[in-house]
């Protein structure tokens, strides 16, 4: 890994993400968002090798995005107001207290080690992104739900494939998402 860091920031305060911005790149890191949603920030996490995240990101929570970055084992933080019991899966995820200055931020990422090798192939770890894609597409969570449902039933029924990567895998099945979305879409409204 270079020294500059390429750090993914998802904040929905805007005056506390441009200070993030503005401190990290002064560190040398190469800034990817800021994000204030975690649905916008999800095609951006390919060529990333750590995050900052804020738990509550307007209406809802990063943790799909947390749960992606997981997947990938992509070192990331949780920068955060809030004080609640995270779920088991984020035992040992570094929460920070805002505000912490971004130094400790960025030695906290540097020291949670370079951006490691892709797992396996892993389909069920590619549901948090899928989700998020198909909430994108549907007007509501259960049409959504019903999408992804009719996606991996679409890719069992066609049989298997070779990807060279879980990112690879997960853009195959985006796709796929779409294009069931454009055929039968307005079908999976009811």
């Amino acid at each position: 890994m270079t020294d500059a860091l390429r750090v993914l920031v998802a904040e929905d305060d805007f005056i506390l993400a441009t200070e993030l911005q503005y401190q990290l790149a002064r560190l040398n890191a190469e800034v990817v968002g800021p994000f204030s949603e975690a649905h916008d920030a999800v095609d951006h996490l390919e060529n990333v090798d750590a995050a900052i995240l804020d738990i509550r990101l307007r209406d809802d929570t990063s943790f799909p995005l947390a749960d992606c970055l997981l997947t990938r084992e992509t070192p990331f933080v949780f920068y955060t107001a809030y004080t609640l019991k995270l779920p088991e899966r984020y035992h040992g995820v570094p929460v920070i207290s805002k505000p912490t200055p971004t130094e400790a931020l960025v030695e906290l990422l540097r020291s949670h080690g370079a951006r490691r090798k892709p797992p396996a192939i892993n389909a069920v770890a590619a549901l948090p992104l899928m989700i998020l894609h198909a909430r994108d597409l549907m007007p509501d969570s259960s049409s959504a739900d019903r999408l992804v449902e009719l996606t991996l039933k679409s890719v069992i029924a066609v049989g298997t494939t070779t990807w060279s990567s879980q990112a690879d895998f997960e853009q195959y099945m985006i796709s796929q998402m779409r294009d069931l979305h454009v055929q039968r879409g307005k079908r999976l409204l009811s």
